[in-house]
């Protein structure tokens, strides 16, 4: 899917095109960057030749994601930086999802909520492991076959709750006349299921041990405050589950 080839200091990523027409995927574009993506997709998703957005993983430290939404003319095998415009930017942390590949992919937008903190990572909160288990049945539900070309961060288990953004407000966006849409409101059993999952973790991170800081030049959390903030991200997905 992609390479890497070094350039003095910078990485160069050999992307690849999706094309929702064909589903084939090929190499196209050499893409320099200070801080580079390790996977660059240019995703044509109706069909037409031109990339319909720039999707990168491995950004932040390989951590994480974006999708940028491209105008113009976007498969010419000139350096990306000089022939993408970018108008809009909506990560950071993405994945595709879809069961069937004749249709076009959904991008499972996920985003960092101010409620949330100090409780937005999933080291911070205590998730069992048949919890963990099921988050990566639900990924692999949603995900389907385009599982191979979402970030791959750690591995299974942790892959599938990092790339479901599990502690993160997510929205679904996919393509309608040109621009990107939220279709959130077509994926009602996911955020149900999210919903309930969120509810599971805030019990236990409530009746966890959890050490005061994870390193010890770490700002001190409580637990009770980790604890609020879970109940916080429940209440949120039970307003968008209803």
């Amino acid at each position: 899917r992609c390479r890497r080839v070094r350039c003095g200091s910078l990485v160069a990523v050999l992307g690849v095109v999706w094309t929702a027409r064909s589903h084939e995927v090929t190499a196209q574009d050499l893409s320099p960057w200070e801080i580079a993506a390790h996977t660059v997709l240019h995703l044509d998703l109706d069909g037409d030749g031109d990339a319909d957005y720039l999707l990168r993983y491995g950004e932040e430290d390989y951590f994480g994601s974006s999708v940028l939404v491209a105008e113009g003319p976007t498969n010419s095998h000139t350096d990306p930086s000089l022939r993408v415009a970018l108008r809009q930017e909506v990560g950071p942390y993405v994945s595709l999802v879809g069961t069937d590949l004749d249709r076009p992919p959904v991008l499972l937008v996920a985003r960092s909520d101010p409620r949330a903190a100090p409780c937005d990572g999933l080291m911070i909160l205590a998730i069992p492991d048949d919890v963990a288990a099921r988050a990566v049945e639900e990924y692999e539900r949603l995900a389907g076959p385009l599982d191979s070309l979402n970030f791959q961060y750690g591995g299974m288990p942790q892959a599938g709750m990092f790339n479901l953004g599990l502690t993160r407000e997510v929205r679904f966006l996919g393509l309608r006349d040109g621009e990107l849409s939220d279709l959130s409101g077509q994926f009602r059993e996911h955020f149900e299921w999210r919903a309930s999952v969120l509810a599971e973790i805030a019990e236990a991170t409530a009746k966890a041990e959890v050490p005061d800081r994870l390193h010890p030049n770490e700002p001190t959390y409580l637990t009770a405050a980790r604890s609020e903030c879970a109940r916080g991200l429940v209440e949120m997905m039970e307003r968008r589950a209803r």
